[in-house]
């Protein structure tokens, strides 16, 4: 059975592999999506490396039974754009980022539902977007958390 880090490998190539992620990055940054697994949270990456998707995991537990084990991890993607673009008119101000870090997040989603061999539940989408407070970023930058169960089921060694 995979290690944990070997699964999110898979993941980082599946996204940087995808077609339709990479058709997507050209056509509103023109460049390709960066990845990242791992990172140093005291050097979290710049807006310079936008579109990107940061990798990692919180938690694994590994419940025994009888003659299988089962492993669950907690993995977290997260996303970052950076789009300065708004259609304001005088009824309404629409950020363009918004529905773009939800797209994006869709076709992340959809790569690593392929990649993963294990089932997978996607537990929370956080859309991070105009906001003052925000220490990291703020507009022009769209931030988007994923979280996501993997279910490991595997035979006890005897």
């Amino acid at each position: 059975m995979k290690r944990i880090t070997q699964i999110l490998d898979d993941i980082r190539t599946q996204i940087i592999n995808s077609q339709l992620i990479d058709d997507f990055c050209q056509l509103y940054y023109n460049k390709p999506i960066k990845v990242f697994l791992g990172a140093d949270v005291n050097d979290l990456p710049e807006t310079s490396n936008c579109p990107f998707a940061l990798l990692g995991w919180k938690t694994g537990t590994v419940n025994e039974q009888n003659e299988q084990r089962l492993i669950d991890y907690e993995i977290f993607i997260f996303l970052c754009i950076f789009q300065t673009d708004i259609q304001n008119d005088d009824k309404s101000k629409k950020y363009n980022g918004e529905f773009e870090i939800d797209h994006l997040g869709q076709l992340i989603r959809q790569e690593i539902s392929k990649s993963v061999e294990a089932p997978i539940f996607f537990k929370e989408i956080s859309t991070i977007s105009v906001d003052e407070d925000l220490t990291l970023r703020k507009y022009p930058t769209f931030l988007n958390l994923l979280t996501a169960e993997i279910k490991i089921r595997e035979d006890r060694r005897t």
